[in-house]
């Protein structure tokens, strides 16, 4: 949504099962640049809203059911990612829930990494202190995804690497450790364009 004073906004309304809206529209973020990239989750009756800000500072924000920001996460309910993302509309973060941690995977500023860090999803507070690695991210596609199969997290990606496409995966412990040297290729095509 634009502003009057032409500032991107990011605006939400609830809705129920019949998509009769349950409220007002209200604002979750002001002033989020042109390629904010929101992705959403919930965990009860709790919303997690992530998006790239203008600065390239992910912004993690926790609301309730009113779509309030939940005072006690971060400050006044929003926790700014020290590490920033590239912000090139095609590089989106992703996030994932998993009991009470929300995991963010994002395209590291100023280098070629696929990242990932893990927060305490009641208090926002960095359970990871810095970002962990998972692998090379140029060329990539759009899209990681990341999920937790009830044992690890898991994040998916698709990348070029010469003629090559491979869809990668590197698993990453509940301790917070990369697993394995390097990202598993899942599946690899050649391009027949390159060869």
């Amino acid at each position: 949504h634009t502003s009057g004073n032409g500032q991107n906004q990011i605006v939400a309304a609830r809705f129920d099962r019949t998509l009769a809206q349950q409220g007002n529209i209200v604002q979750l973020a002001a002033n989020v640049g042109d390629k904010p990239a929101p992705t959403l989750a919930s965990s009860a009756d709790k919303l997690y809203l992530l998006h790239r800000g203008s600065d390239r500072k992910l912004r993690l924000g926790c609301f309730d059911a009113a779509l309030q920001p939940v005072n006690a996460f971060g400050a006044n309910g929003v926790v700014t990612v020290a590490v920033a993302a590239r912000d090139e509309s095609e590089r989106r973060p992703s996030l994932c829930m998993h009991g009470d941690e929300v995991a963010l995977v994002w395209h590291q500023d100023g280098g070629d990494n696929l990242v990932l860090q893990r927060f305490n999803a009641g208090t926002g507070a960095a359970i990871d202190a810095n970002p962990i690695v998972l692998g090379a991210a140029t060329e990539t596609a759009s899209h990681p995804c990341v999920l937790h199969n009830g044992v690890q997290y898991a994040v998916v990606w698709v990348r070029q690497e010469g003629d090559a496409y491979k869809v990668q995966m590197r698993f990453v412990s509940n301790a917070g450790a990369a697993l394995d040297a390097a990202p598993h290729t899942l599946f690899q095509q050649n391009h027949p364009m390159f060869a």
